[in-house]
């Protein structure tokens, strides 16, 4: 079963992710703040993490990016966020994000883009194995 970490500051919608990836059988767990993230981080490896860019506290979504390229480089990161440029795509990407996601989105979209990321890091995981 693919593990995911979803953190979101808006809790509604945090919420409604973890409950839509429970409910496609992956093992997720949520965040609402930078800091909680570092912590299950520290405890657990992802498959996927899934991170707003702005999270309102000391840690943000780049500062994530950068924490799981570090400790987890098989990890895959996807950023959200709904100040979308494409400047701020392409430094998530450059800086090791499998994609960057504009919100407000469609859980097909996100499902879709889950499955991706999870296939590639499996895909990734086989070959070095």
């Amino acid at each position: 079963m693919s593990s995911i970490l979803v953190i979101e500051d808006q809790d509604d919608l945090r919420i409604h992710l973890v409950d839509l990836f429970r409910g496609c059988s992956y093992d997720v767990d949520g965040a609402a703040d930078g800091q909680v993230a570092v912590e299950l981080l520290d405890d657990k490896v992802y498959d996927l993490v899934l991170t707003d860019l702005r999270l309102g506290h000391q840690v943000d979504g780049l500062d994530l990016l950068d924490y799981v390229k570090e400790r987890h480089p098989d990890t895959e990161v996807i950023i959200m966020t709904a100040y979308g440029s494409v400047e701020g795509g392409v430094v998530a990407i450059q800086r090791g994000a499998y994609d960057y996601l504009t919100k407000p989105f469609r859980e097909p979209e996100v499902l879709q883009l889950v499955r991706r990321a999870l296939g590639r890091g499996a895909s990734r995981a086989a070959v070095r194995d």
